[in-house]
């Protein structure tokens, strides 16, 4: 910026401080030696159009960043737009000049025209830049939001009805056809690695897909893995706590296992808040999802425009991921680990769970009984009563919240309500809105959630149960024990290196994420080899060996 009679400097003694003051320098707002200060007033501005540009562009930064919390990055981007807007007008400009020169009407003219623009001209609105996406990017996608029931409310002075239960989702169909226009995962589809009996290598080897009768038809069949899972999103220690948000996600089992943990092949179906979700049983944000699942399930298929060629993909749902207390909601399953019946697998109840150690000692669940126990609930006519929780509604014996029983929709309660000893009895709340799916089968698609099950459930206790065997009087000390953790070559794993472990955390529980128990659990039985029983240590190792089974990424049946 260049010096004027509207500026003025101030040399290094004129802007020290005087008594008193407090001078927050930085040194990278200053421009060589001296600080060059512009005059805003009315007259300057009149005669200086580029301060009136340069304060308003202040204004605007200040307001994106503090305002709106708009990163830099953003603002680059909008910085960028600038060189193109030059472009048109330059352009403009030679449109109106006669044999290169240009005149002063000519210009006044330009510049009325565009007075009455915006550099967003024809996207200032919200509308028209929905409507512009929609014309330029027809693959772009856009979340819809689902009202369920509205609540009446005052809002200035005047009565109106806003949505009280909704979530939001995407097209499946939609979003499943712009994820096959990518050449990789199209090949993944086209190219299936071929399965090798007796090991399993992916998803695709295993029993259900191999068996299922869409894949009988078209060896190419697409495989569909559906995730769900509650997180909080706010502070927890903030007066949101427990707005837990329910995501739906899914990807395609057949992208090559090394291609498939990337977040750029996880696809968000939908957005709710949890206690609505298991209100409602789910089925509103999967309605979509399960419609076009039975579309490609069915002899027909789905015809996609696959860079400008039809063709016809069929696909299933392979499976549901989550933890306990979402994949039981969404299977109709109790959610509790302390439910009578707890496992959506089999019928060990919550007394004998500790003494059965093999699959034979456990009646396991199967599709047809399941839905036999649905219809013997369905039916049902005798009022049995139900037992409160701390709010004074429950749906049964050991359920979660599921909200208010006047919120529920009113077409149907859940069975758990309609017939609560049989829900204990069974372990089943309320029937899957995932039962709408052709080939879907309740008892088998919903497997065990390694996370939970081992990192933050048996593997952790284990690790503590061995640390209390070893660490005493005459044994191993705990400073001992860290210093080996401290010390460890963790190479790449680096990350991944425990915490120290407080004296505390022996009685209370070890304070490791799921990462730090991963790599805590492989070094620990060379820390305390020489001061733990024999037998528990030998036990533990099997735990481990189970445990590395799981996590392998080939499996041979023998």
């Amino acid at each position: 910026m260049s010096s004027s009679s509207c500026s003025f400097s101030t040399s290094e003694s004129d802007s020290s401080p005087s008594d008193g003051d407090e001078c927050d320098t930085n040194e990278y707002d200053k421009i060589e030696s001296e600080v060059m200060i512009d005059d805003c007033s009315e007259s300057s501005q009149s005669s200086h159009p580029e301060l009136v540009l340069q304060n308003k562009a202040a204004e605007l930064l200040i307001d994106l960043k503090e305002n709106t919390n708009t990163t830099q990055v953003t603002i680059d981007h909008i910085n960028g737009i600038m060189p193109h807007y030059n472009a048109f007008v330059k352009s403009e400009l030679i449109k109106r000049s006669q044999n290169g020169i240009i005149k002063v009407e000519d210009l006044n003219d330009l510049f009325t025209f565009l007075d009455g623009q915006t550099i967003f001209e024809g996207v200032h609105t919200n509308y028209r830049m929905k409507w512009y996406a929609k014309e330029k990017w027809p693959e772009h996608l856009e979340f819809r939001k689902i009202v369920l029931n509205w609540k009446t409310v005052l809002l200035g002075n005047k009565v109106r009805e806003v949505p009280k239960f909704y979530g939001y989702r995407v097209s499946f169909l939609q979003q499943l056809e712009t994820l096959l226009q990518n050449e990789e995962i199209l090949s993944c589809i086209d190219n299936p690695r071929p399965t090798i009996p007796n090991k399993f290598r992916s998803i695709l080897d295993g029993y259900i897909y191999q068996n299922h009768d869409v894949f009988n038809e078209d060896p190419h069949s697409i495989g569909i893995v559906l995730y769900v899972d509650d997180i909080d999103p706010t502070d927890g220690l903030s007066s949101y706590q427990g707005q837990n948000i329910r995501n739906y996600s899914w990807t395609l089992a057949n992208i090559y296992p090394e291609l498939r943990s990337s977040l750029r092949v996880i696809n968000l179906l939908s957005l709710v808040n949890a206690k609505t979700a298991k209100m409602y049983r789910n089925e509103p944000f999967l309605r979509d999802f399960i419609h076009g699942l039975n579309r490609l399930g069915s002899e027909e298929g789905v015809t996609f425009n696959i860079k400008g060629f039809s063709r016809v993909f069929h696909g299933f749902l392979l499976l549901v991921i989550g933890d306990m207390p979402a994949s039981g909601n969404i299977g109709g399953f109790k959610e509790s680990p302390a439910a009578k019946v707890p496992c959506r697998t089999c019928f060990v109840t919550l007394d004998n769970m500790c003494n059965c150690f093999c699959e034979d000692d456990v009646e396991l669940r199967n599709d047809e009984l399941h839905k036999e126990q649905l219809l013997m609930m369905k039916n049902v006519n005798e009022e049995q009563p139900t037992l409160e929780n701390e709010e004074g509604i429950v749906f049964s014996d050991e359920d979660e919240d599921n909200g208010n029983e006047d919120d529920l929709p009113k077409e149907r309660k859940p069975l758990c309500i309609q017939a609560p000893q049989l829900s204990i009895q069974f372990g089943i709340n309320d029937e899957s809105c995932l039962l709408n799916l052709n080939h879907f089968m309740c008892t088998k698609m919903f497997p065990q959630e390694i996370m939970h099950l081992f990192l933050e459930g048996v593997l952790k206790t284990e690790c503590l149960y061995i640390l209390q065997d070893s660490i005493g009087p005459k044994k191993l000390t705990l400073a001992a024990v860290n210093s080996f953790i401290e010390n460890f070559d963790y190479e790449q794993w680096k990350t991944d290196k425990p915490s120290p472990i407080d004296s505390r955390h022996l009685k209370s529980g070890l304070r490791q994420n799921s990462s730090q128990i991963l790599m805590l659990s492989s070094i620990l039985p060379f820390i305390v080899e020489a001061y733990c029983n024999e037998a528990k240590l030998r036990n533990f190792v099997l735990l481990l060996m189970i445990f590395n089974i799981c996590l392998a990424r080939e499996v041979q049946r023998s």
